[in-house]
């Protein structure tokens, strides 16, 4: 299921509505493909060098024999396969050795540097990636991928640290990227989704604006109506169209009746709304459908601890969106969840717990004032 990661900004509605980090989550992740509307936790991997591998050094003499082979261009072919099966089993370290050592023998080798950049990018090495990732698109120009990932990669710079007018000339990178992918594979509808969230978070002045969306998401409803639908959904809701973004996400939820996302979007574009007896029609729709997806336990019990109804159904969703966090959760989701426990203890008159919920969202996030005024509300009542 593809509902939204729970990352909350300052207000009730601009969390449901805005989209402000929607074009890092969706770019820095390096691939955002499926419709959300708020930012993803990136799950970038950890860079993992080939020396901290046990199997590296065996992995980069076979490379560099096989390279070196008489046999050189058949030799190097079956290098390249064999670099592209570690990628695709994610052993990143293995597959990074084992295509270096194919451009060693040939440094014009693109797939190899279309492989060595996606890599990189995986590992966090952005700066890396940019290299190869360039190096592939001049080397096969043709290649619609190349250009798809050249502009995920232009995108964490667009969106890392760094000077203002340095990130607008890659987020100029990353729009032109991405553009030139859909021009050379009009079905690359993942590039098309980055385009989406592109125009909605760039300012005009580098061509962001909710014609050029609508445009790319009506461009995805014609290959994809399902995901066609939910792109259509955020832009609308984005451009504050709701009964246009409400009839996009049924219409999404009618054309996939197997999916929760349409219902999650549906049922918190109505609690931005206080429509409440709507708003968890919807949410229970998603939940029936997905009931251990945490997306749902958590929105579920944002629309109880903001609308004070189903109290103790709401109570326990958030108890176990908490108790199902990974190690690697984000601390900003964490602490909306402990927040939004905490308003739901204090409708339940639950002072003890309460003040316990609300003190474990400000550790997490002190830098939220809300958690802190509600924090000392209850503290000191």
């Amino acid at each position: 299921m593809s509902a939204r990661t729970p990352v909350r900004a300052p207000a009730v509605g601009a969390v449901h509505r805005a989209l402000g980090a929607a074009l890092a989550a969706a770019l820095a992740a390096a691939l955002a493909c499926a419709p959300f509307r708020l930012a993803a936790q990136p799950t970038a991997q950890p860079a993992v060098s080939p020396v901290a591998s046990p199997a590296a050094p065996a992995a980069a003499s076979a490379a560099a024999s096989a390279a070196a082979s008489p046999a050189a261009g058949s030799g190097i072919e079956r290098l390249v396969q064999r670099g592209i099966a570690e990628f695709d089993a994610t052993r990143h370290a293995a597959a990074r050795v084992t295509l270096e050592a194919v451009l060693d023998a040939s440094p014009r080798h693109a797939r190899a540097h279309f492989y060595l950049g996606r890599i990189a990018l995986a590992q966090g090495r952005d700066d890396d990636a940019i290299e190869h990732l360039e190096r592939a698109a001049e080397l096969a120009p043709a290649q619609g991928a190349h250009h798809a990932w050249l502009g995920r990669a232009y995108g964490r710079r667009a969106t890392g640290d760094g000077l203002a007018p340095v990130r607008m000339a890659y987020a100029v990178r990353t729009r032109d990227a991405l553009q030139r992918a859909t021009e050379l594979d009009a079905d690359d509808v993942e590039s098309r989704i980055l385009l989406v969230r592109y125009h909605l978070e760039a300012p005009r002045l580098l061509g962001g604006g909710v014609e050029p969306a609508i445009a790319q998401a009506e461009a995805i409803r014609r290959r994809d109506a399902y995901r066609g639908s939910m792109q259509l959904g955020l832009v609308y809701e984005h451009a504050q169209r709701p009964a246009d973004a409400e009839r996009a996400y049924r219409e999404a939820a009618r054309l996939r009746p197997d999916r929760a996302a349409p219902w999650v979007h549906l049922g918190t574009l109505l609690t931005t709304r206080a429509q409440w007896d709507a708003a968890f029609a919807a949410l229970d729709e998603a939940l029936r459908r997905a009931p251990d997806d945490r997306s749902v336990l958590y929105y579920y019990g944002e629309a109880v601890a903001l609308s004070r109804q189903r109290l103790p159904q709401g109570l326990a969703l958030l108890q176990r969106y908490l108790a199902t966090a990974s190690a690697d959760a984000s601390a900003s989701a964490l602490a909306w969840a402990y927040y939004r426990l905490g308003m739901i203890h204090e409708a339940r008159g639950e002072r003890a717990p309460a003040v316990t919920a609300y003190r474990s969202a400000v550790e997490r996030a002190p830098q939220v004032e809300e958690f802190g005024r509600a924090l000392g509300r209850i503290g000191s009542a």
